[in-house]
């Protein structure tokens, strides 16, 4: 996940910025943000039977997508925090939020 914000940060920012005056653009970044979340639940789908007691697969997916997105990413970095540090956090955050064992 931090190598595609860090490949894409510029991108996602400029899109983010265009929507607000585009309609246009608002729609099609709403279509890139629906697919995320495709994307995103195709990647905890496998891990179904391993989510802890009263986790369901539909909070699995909205957990990962709340925790996953560009502005998340840019608020660390621009805390000081290295690519790394943010793929450590995400890691260990999604497996204490949804594995059983983590």
């Amino acid at each position: 996940m931090a190598n595609q914000w860090l490949t894409g940060a510029d991108a996602v920012a400029i899109q983010l910025d265009a929507m607000r005056s585009d309609a246009a653009i608002a729609a099609d970044v709403q279509g890139v943000l629906a697919e995320r979340a495709l994307r995103l639940r195709a990647i905890v789908e496998p891990l179904e039977g391993l989510f802890r007691a009263g986790v369901t697969m539909d909070q699995a997916a909205d957990i990962f997508l709340a925790l996953t997105p560009f502005e998340v990413y840019r608020d660390l970095i621009g805390r000081g925090w290295t690519t790394d540090a943010y793929a450590q956090w995400l890691a260990r955050t999604l497996r204490e939020s949804l594995l059983a064992r983590p």
